[in-house]
Formats: structure tokens, sequence, C-alpha cells
């Protein structure tokens, strides 16, 4: 049987979440941001699996070598990080809209 890592979910990450919900809602309506979240959330729930299997982020990591990854669901991008001790979790840092510079993102992440 595959490994199953758990998947943690920043604060920072759901804030992202509810301010992207809270977007679409005034945007477009409640059912558009209620899809929405659906997929991001299934996305970051996919991550239980193989979360390896995604793209490194250019960006160094200030506590420690174990590198930022990012998962691309539509215009945004899920970034995260693995850890595999003491278990093997996956943690949501934050989400992000596709058009946000790298150096903005930089500062955002810990």
């Amino acid at each position: 049987m595959a490994k199953q890592y758990k998947v943690l979910v920043s604060n920072a990450a759901q804030a992202s979440i509810n301010y992207i919900f809270g977007h679409l809602t005034d945007k477009y309506s409640l059912q558009t941001a209620i899809n929405k979240e659906r997929k991001l959330l299934e996305a970051i729930q996919s991550l239980k699996k193989i979360p390896k299997g995604y793209s490194r982020l250019r960006i160094k990591r200030k506590k420690n070598d174990n590198p930022y990854r990012f998962f691309p669901v539509e215009h945004y991008k899920i970034i995260y990080t693995v850890e595999e001790e003491p278990a093997a979790i996956v943690i949501i840092i934050e989400l992000i809209h596709d058009n946000m510079s790298m150096k903005r993102l930089e500062k955002l992440l810990p």
C-alpha cells in the first residue's frame, strides 16, 4: 500500500481560502465560490498521495533545507512543504493567485 501523508493547512492558507471564497462570492456568485473552494480543498487533499511529484519553488527556505513546492489549480498555486519527520506530513503554507510576483511571495513565506 502506498504511503499516505497527513495534510495540515496553516492559518495563513486557511485565511487565503476564506478570502478567495469571499472575493468570488462578492464578484460572481455564492455557487462560483463554493465550486472554487471545493476544487481547492480537493486539490489540497490530493497531496496525501504524491506530494513530492510537484515542482519546487525557486525560493530558498529561511528555516531549513526542505524545499517549498507548488501545485497549480486553475488561477491559483498551492504552496506547501513535505515533512518526513516525525511523521509524513504535507504542510500547506499559502494559496496565491498566479500573477503574484516571486518577490512578493518570498516576503510571505516563513
